[in-house]
């Protein structure tokens, strides 16, 4: 369908409309078309009489639609007679024509809804009424701000940072810094940070209303005498004699930033400030020569203010609560390769502050292929991410490039690792002052994802958690395969060069990667109090799945050896279970767990009971060997020997101490151990005791 079928269909809207009378002939044109219409008005009741408010609202309005080639994809422009009082809020700057912003949002998308030209002849009717009534501000709703639709650029900077520094301003003469900007074919971009090329040094003046401004003042500045006029209205009558001298000291310089903060009655709609910010860019008249290069008639154009990238307003934009700021502590992350670049990104973006980033790896050409940033210059991967983290919301992100071992955790407040080393891992679980540690793996191709979370208080700890997630393997099938049949392969990265990396499409680890950010960002907002958990991740077709597998407390047992001995509290009751049933009669069997060795801690985190050959009496417990040893060897060789044998336990029914028979019983297990780390506890009514 032609642009004419449609144009034809809004005027039969127009005319159909109850409010809208004396409806014009469309009136072609090459490039725009336009229809002229009335607007009845439902004026207040005592101005009915006179048919026109003490405000200059008539009971008809006249208005045009002017309708371009892309009607209907673009809505209608919508303008008042030219003598339409403009201190209104919810007017469109224009020094020419009134233009009224009858709509809070985009008004081609309004005209995309099933009410069609319906919908914007009812805005343009109430829009006319509100203004009829004097209600087009609800003040609790905020002062709306001077539009910018017409405008030349962007201009960013700080608006609290602004205001700090002019507030200091005693004698309110105004303040002015060097700003940079550069420019496209269409728009202008001025900031602090605008590192271009083709980027050229201004000023940006900045001066604050002494009074609070509370009415609307039309806004129709085109030239440098109209800034003038307007900055007199609202109380900034001596700004000329500061511009003048601006542009006699830059002089070389082609064009000065001119912000006005204008005190409002109450804060800006979408702000936290009472102030308006208002922003002009001036031309420099070329011609001039000297140190006098601005005139009246310099040309003026409006600028959309932008505030400054801030982990403040990443925070508003994601809508995070409590994100992360201390200026002491640090979230550190080992491993800033694709899983943890991405997490750390993540993070960054929520507003979160103060990062550490440890790595000694450098970002080659092949990690493009799955990593968070993009290759440049051959730097470290730490120094990369943490000047990606500064890039984006001038955040703290220091780096150090170096083994995860050398580093000093003392400032780090949570530790995330996402090296997948095992040296790594190894040397986590055996250092006992650490902050909470979480750490992220992805298996199988980026099919399956564990998260590990540590206890906020470290009452429960990484290698209690590795050591229950062994146990659980033996008959959770996705976690055997992920533990045990997950390998590695070698990709070749060039000529004799290979790493041995897993295989998987950035899309799946990004997947991974952001579900794990939003874990780790409820464990920020809830200031690190966590318990602690694992989170198993499986891709399906359908999407992510994920589960969350809690994990029992562990009690600390005496030390074994110079070994750390911990029980989990669930077998800790399992066996006062089995003391409970069997009793008068003593009963025990066999202590399956863990062993770390690096970090010589041993935790028990299974038992078999008694085999059917064992002897229970009143005092007397002897182990039986029936199917014992098959049973052991099957866990063992499923769990590839991560779940092992550690040892026997037995009870007494009635309290009391080992016995002689007890203390031998564990010598001779020991030295059929060969001395390896073995276990041999009793399990009272009330307690469990270290043989």
């Amino acid at each position: 369908m032609d642009n004419e079928y449609w144009i034809k269909k809004a005027h039969k809207y127009i005319c159909e409309h109850h409010a809208f009378s004396n409806v014009s002939d469309i009136v072609f044109a090459e490039n725009e078309n336009t229809i002229s219409a009335s607007v009845s008005i439902n004026l207040p009741s005592k101005f009915i009489e006179r048919g026109v408010t003490n405000k200059g609202i008539r009971s008809k309005e006249d208005t045009k639609f002017i309708f371009d080639k892309n009607f209907p994809l673009d809505a209608p422009k919508i303008i008042l007679r030219n003598d339409f009082p403009r201190n209104f809020p919810h007017i469109n700057p224009s020094k020419d024509e009134v233009l009224p912003c009858i709509y809070a949002g985009n008004l081609s998308e309004l005209l995309q809804q099933p009410q069609w030209m319906d919908g914007i002849l009812d805005q343009l009717v109430n829009w006319l009424e509100n203004a009829a009534s004097n209600s087009l501000l609800n003040r609790k709703q905020g002062w709306e701000p001077m539009r910018n639709d017409d405008f030349r650029g962007f201009i960013v900077y700080d608006d609290y940072e602004i205001l700090e520094n002019l507030n200091k301003n005693a004698n309110n003469s105004g303040k002015y810094r060097p700003v940079q900007y550069s420019k496209n074919q269409r728009f202008i971009f001025a900031g602090n940070q605008i590192l271009s090329n083709k980027s050229e040094n201004a000023r940006n003046l900045f001066f604050i209303t002494p009074n609070v401004i509370d009415f609307y003042i039309p806004n129709p500045i085109k030239i440098l005498s109209d800034l003038y006029l307007y900055a007199g209205k609202i109380g900034l009558p001596n700004i000329r004699s500061f511009i003048e001298g601006i542009d006699a000291k830059f002089c070389d310089e082609e064009k000065i930033f001119v912000s006005f903060l204008i005190k409002r009655p109450c804060k800006i709609i979408g702000s936290d400030l009472k102030i308006e910010f208002m922003n002009f860019l001036i031309n420099k008249d070329k011609k001039r020569k000297g140190k006098k290069r601005v005139s009246s008639e310099c040309i003026v154009e409006m600028l959309v203010h932008i505030n400054d990238k801030s982990t403040l307003l990443l925070q508003k934009l994601s809508g995070t609560v409590n994100a992360y700021k201390d200026n002491n502590r640090y979230i550190t992350f080992l491993g800033c390769g694709s899983l943890g670049s991405k997490i750390a990104v993540h993070l960054a973006r929520n507003g979160n502050d103060n990062f550490l980033c440890i790595d000694n790896d450098y970002f080659l050409p092949h990690n493009n292929a799955r990593h968070a940033l993009l290759f440049f210059d051959y730097l470290l991967k730490a120094d990369s991410l943490s000047s990606a983290i500064r890039s984006i919301g001038n955040a703290t992100a220091i780096q150090e490039n170096t083994s995860a071992f050398n580093v000093d955790y003392s400032t780090s407040k949570i530790i995330v690792d996402t090296t997948a080393s095992l040296s790594v891992r190894n040397f986590l679980l055996a250092n006992k002052n650490l902050p909470p540690i979480i750490s992220a793996g992805l298996y199988n191709s980026g099919k399956f994802g564990l998260l590990f979370i540590e206890r906020g208080d470290k009452s429960c700890k990484l290698l209690h958690e590795w050591a229950f997630l062994y146990r659980q393997a033996i008959t959770n099938r996705d976690l055997h395969y992920i533990l045990f049949n997950a390998k590695l392969e070698n990709i070749n990265i060039g000529q004799s060069c290979s790493d041995q990396t897993m295989v998987a499409s950035d899309a799946q680890i990004s997947l991974m990667a952001s579900a794990m950010s939003i874990k780790i960002q409820e464990i920020i907002t809830n200031n690190f109090d966590t318990e602690a958990e694992i989170d198993l991740y499986s891709y399906q077709e359908h999407g992510l799945n994920i589960k969350k597998i809690n994990i029992p407390g562990f009690l600390a047992l005496p030390s074994l050896n110079g070994w750390d001995l911990y029980i989990s509290s669930e077998i800790s009751d399992l066996m006062l279970r089995y003391l409970v049933s069997k009793r008068p009669n003593e009963t025990g069997g066999v202590l399956l767990g863990t062993v770390f060795d690096y970090a010589k801690t041993v935790v028990i985190t299974s038992l078999l009971p008694a085999p059917s050959d064992s002897i229970e009496k009143r005092n007397v417990f002897v182990l039986g060997t029936h199917d014992l040893y098959r049973e052991i060897k099957n866990i063992e060789n499923k769990t590839s020997g991560k779940v092992t044998y550690l040892g026997t336990w037995h009870t007494h029914p009635f309290g009391g101490n080992a016995s002689s028979i007890d203390r031998k019983t564990f010598e001779k297990l020991l030295k059929d151990r060969n001395y390896e780390p073995t276990v041999c506890l009793i399990r009272t009514p009330s307690e469990i005791i270290l043989v």
